[in-house]
């Protein structure tokens, strides 16, 4: 509250990560993986079954797959900042996210 007793206009952006709005920071998402090897079986099933739910809850993010013959598929998320991160694979110092942002809020 302010001096003269209403509640501060600050309090209500200050929840917002852009001028008055949300932001998405998440913008591509690029999978890459093998069609036949066995190490990304995992990363099959989820393009198969989850990547069309994730793309209809994110309207935002980009994804890219891209069937390449690798031994681990590897997962490159861009972000509009931040840079990139990316998981899997033997790439040194490189941010290995647990989890992705989702925008439903």
């Amino acid at each position: 509250m302010t001096a003269r007793g209403t509640p501060s206009r600050f309090l209500t952006s200050v929840l917002h990560n852009g001028l008055g709005r949300y932001v998405q920071q998440l913008q591509r998402l690029s999978l890459s993986l093998s069609r036949d090897a066995p190490s990304s079986r995992g990363a099959r099933e989820f393009v198969e079954q989850e990547v069309a739910n994730f793309a209809r809850r994110n309207p935002g993010v980009v994804i890219y797959v891209n069937p390449r013959p690798c031994c681990v598929p590897r997962v490159v998320a861009e972000y509009r900042e931040q840079g990139r991160a990316g998981t899997g694979g033997l790439t040194p110092g490189v941010a290995r996210p647990t989890s992705f942002p989702s925008s439903d809020t």
